[in-house]
């Protein structure tokens, strides 16, 4: 799997993705997502052969119990991307509930993208 693949899956979602910012007069919900990191993960004739990409993706929406959350879990899943939730809340600047999600996916080194 490759980082783009992760992307088309959660251009699937049906709310506007954003990659790294988010777009100027974006309504909610909408998914902002990046990458963080790399690490080597297996390694053959000391050189890397999978690399570990992790990011975070944040999900606001103004509705309480939104399903829309069991959708991106899909499209994690859907990569096999590995994912956690450890931030849900209230962000009282944009007045919208906000998850924080963080993921990592393998990728074959040279193949990130």
């Amino acid at each position: 799997m490759a980082v783009t693949d992760l992307m088309h899956a959660l251009l699937g979602v049906g709310v506007d993705v954003a990659h790294y910012t988010e777009a100027q007069n974006i309504a909610p919900p909408y998914i902002v997502w990046g990458e963080t990191g790399f690490t080597p993960q297996e390694n053959a004739d000391d050189h890397a052969q999978t690399l570990l990409v992790s990011g975070e993706l944040w999900y606001y929406t103004a509705d309480e119990f939104d399903k829309t959350v069991h959708d991106i879990l899909d499209a994690f899943e859907s990569v096999g991307a590995a994912w956690s939730a450890p931030s849900i809340g209230w962000d009282n600047q944009k007045k919208l509930i906000v998850y924080g999600f963080r993921w990592s996916l393998p990728c074959g080194y040279g193949e990130v993208y």
